[in-house]
């Protein structure tokens, strides 16, 4: 049992992206391979990491995740931290993240808690960039953890020792292009390019293959002082994941920004993601965020069909 627990676990860590949330994307549907832009949380697509507008930054985020309407906070509680320091065309990222997966009687959960170091480089020529991130994690597990009340999570999953499990270390390589004409950006990405096995991870052409994705994204990006209309900015994407299998998922998103004044802004959100062989069974998310010069807070939620909603709070320090 403890076994299978840890390898659901990794499997889910290891197949989804390779970077912490992001408050924008996460309410966008997950889009993100196209994206590019300024001041980013996450870099979905390495080569995106090139047409940052700002070229030395630093970030730290967290955010705290659980289920509505279920019963009493917390249910299935998650949180995660992150620092993410960008310097020219690299990104150096640490992340520590904690979730729980509810046991059968609902009553007691089993914790996880995953340590994360993230790499991307990418290198471009005017229009056109190309780039390669490497992760490499290790998670550790708690099992049948008691959650009576909204702080048995924080002390459960931050302040308890975690049992170290054989085989809980990994490392993942995506690799990403990515083309810009006007407005609009084009990316490629090829992500998980290392399969997991019990022993550790390898590499085979049919790996390489089997998690690419490809994405456009437009931004309408330009501030002017002259007029309020000039002060709403706008921007959506579509991805499609996984798009040589029979797996293959669509991410849709889109955002309306608002600028105060330069520095500052209010967002709105709103996105959809589904698989193409369901499509009318995808979630829906959607979010808002207040960004006062350094400080963003976001409110996001999921929406799945046919299950209980979650909700999102994330809170980002930009320097």
């Amino acid at each position: 049992m403890k076994k299978i627990a840890l390898l659901a676990a990794v499997l889910i860590l290891a197949s989804g992206t390779l970077c912490a949330i992001d408050p924008r994307l996460s309410a966008m549907g997950g889009i993100g391979i196209a994206v590019r832009g300024a001041d980013m949380q996450s870099y979905p697509n390495p080569a995106s990491v090139f047409f940052d507008e700002n070229r030395k930054t630093f970030s730290f985020h967290v955010d705290v995740e659980d289920t509505l309407g279920e019963r009493p906070i917390p249910y299935i509680p998650s949180s995660a931290m992150d620092i993410n320091f960008i310097a020219d065309m690299l990104t150096l990222g640490i992340e520590i993240d904690c979730f729980a997966i509810p046991r059968i009687d609902n009553t007691n959960v089993n914790l996880f808690q995953e340590a994360i170091l993230s790499f991307n480089f990418s290198a471009g020529y005017g229009a056109f960039s190309a780039g390669i991130g490497v992760t490499g994690g290790s998670v550790q597990q708690r099992l049948d953890v008691k959650m009576d009340s909204i702080w048995d999570f924080p002390v459960q999953a931050y302040l308890s020792p975690f049992d170290r499990v054989v085989n809980s270390e990994y490392i993942q390589v995506s690799a990403g292009l990515m083309a810009v004409a006007g407005n609009f950006s084009f990316g490629m990405l090829m992500s998980n390019i290392l399969e997991r096995t019990d022993s550790g991870t390898e590499f085979n052409f049919k790996t390489l293959f089997s998690h690419t994705g490809f994405g456009v994204y437009y931004s309408r990006s330009r501030y002017s002082s002259r007029g309020i209309m000039n002060n709403f900015i706008y921007s959506f994407g579509v991805d499609v994941d996984s798009a040589f299998t029979d797996d293959r998922t669509i991410n849709a998103g889109a955002e309306l920004q608002f600028r105060l004044v330069r520095d500052s802004s209010i967002s709105a959100r709103a996105g959809y993601r589904a698989s193409f062989s369901d499509f009318e069974n995808g979630t829906i998310s959607a979010g808002i965020g207040v960004l006062i010069r350094m400080i963003e807070v976001a409110l996001n939620a999921d929406f799945p069909k046919d299950e209980k909603p979650r909700a999102k709070v994330l809170l980002t320090v930009l320097f």
